[in-house]
């Protein structure tokens, strides 16, 4: 006996020894029509029943959601895997599954031949998401939407201390302390240290000067060097011309005092000769100015100042600051020179 659908034949199955055959079968999604056609034998001609109608419908579906890793950090590659079943029978569902982060669709993936479906994103923002799967159906498979998986992005998290908290040093030397950085919810990214706060004349320098944790929220330790009385410099005044307040040249202040008592005698024995006393005035008026200083001539000269840089006594709160991309974490550290 064989049993037709729409002109093709579905299986042909002996008849038993009642006379009567079964068959077993999925039908396509649709509406069918079967006749069930005898070929006959040796003793009995053929024969053809009448046509029976066949209603079947699309087969329900069930789509569960996962991501990994769960939950995750900021920035981390997040795959999202719905996988597609039917709610009876073992078929493998076809089509695209579609996830969303609420009512912001973030993709779409095809369903492959294990009936799941992958996506993977980076985008998420840091805090909490509600992530659905929303599967289309196909020609035998009705469309479902997955129960909502709640996923946390953490944002960058780590905590700082400073020990000891204070430090007490002479001028001229220098001082040390531990820094840790406790990192949290796997945090991994670079992290660099500055100091601001410290005192005059004053650096500090970190070793090493970065830290990055590997994931684990295991403590990590940096070195904080404070050094007092540093960057010393020295500065030397360019040479200048006398000013009035400058010291007088004692040389030519001698020759002044002793030369002008002997000009005026010669001006007296000259008197007659007119021409000649008020050059030799002038001249003695001139050597007596110039000795002391006040025309700004003979012997210029610099003078050398020296600066000297010494970080003042007293206490400062310097404070550490670790920088890890847009989050930071401060530390206070009590810095007292004696």
């Amino acid at each position: 006996l064989s049993f037709i659908s729409g002109g093709a034949t579905l299986a042909t199955v002996p008849l038993d020894s009642a006379g009567t055959a079964m068959l077993t079968t999925a039908l396509p999604n649709g509406n069918d029509s079967i006749t069930a056609q005898y070929a006959g034998d040796a003793n009995y001609l053929a024969s053809t029943s009448n046509a029976v109608s066949v209603s079947v419908g699309m087969l329900a579906t069930t789509t569960s959601i996962a991501a990994s890793p769960s939950p995750a950090n900021l920035g981390a590659s997040i795959t999202l895997t719905a996988a597609i079943m039917p709610a009876t029978g073992s078929g493998i569902p076809t089509g695209l599954v579609t996830f969303s982060d609420g009512s912001t669709s973030l993709g779409a993936a095809t369903v492959d031949g294990t009936g799941t479906a992958s996506f993977s994103t980076s985008t998420l923002a840091a805090g909490a998401h509600s992530i659905t799967a929303v599967y289309s159906g196909d020609a035998d498979y009705t469309a479902s939407t997955s129960t909502a998986l709640a996923l946390t992005i953490n944002a960058p998290a780590f905590a700082l201390t400073i020990a000891p908290s204070t430090l007490t040093v002479a001028g001229g030397s220098t001082g040390q302390a531990t820094i840790t950085l406790t990192p949290a919810g796997g945090f991994n990214t670079q992290t660099t240290f500055s100091c601001t706060g410290l005192p005059s004349f004053s650096t500090c320098n970190f070793s090493p000067a970065s830290l990055t944790p590997n994931g684990s929220n295991a403590p990590i330790t940096s070195t904080v060097t404070i050094a007092t009385n540093v960057q010393s410099t020295s500065a030397s005044a360019s040479p200048h011309p006398r000013s009035p307040f400058d010291k007088p040249n004692p040389t030519l202040l001698a020759l002044a005092f002793l030369g002008l008592p002997s000009l005026i005698v010669a001006r007296r024995r000259f008197a007659k000769m007119k021409w000649l006393s008020a050059p030799v005035l002038l001249f003695a008026a001139t050597l007596a100015f110039a000795a002391m200083g006040l025309l700004g001539c003979g012997g210029g000269g610099g003078s050398s100042k020296s600066m000297t840089n010494t970080t003042p006594k007293g206490t400062s709160t310097v404070t550490v600051t670790a920088a890890a991309g847009t989050s930071s974490q401060t530390a206070a550290l009590t810095f007292t020179v004696n």
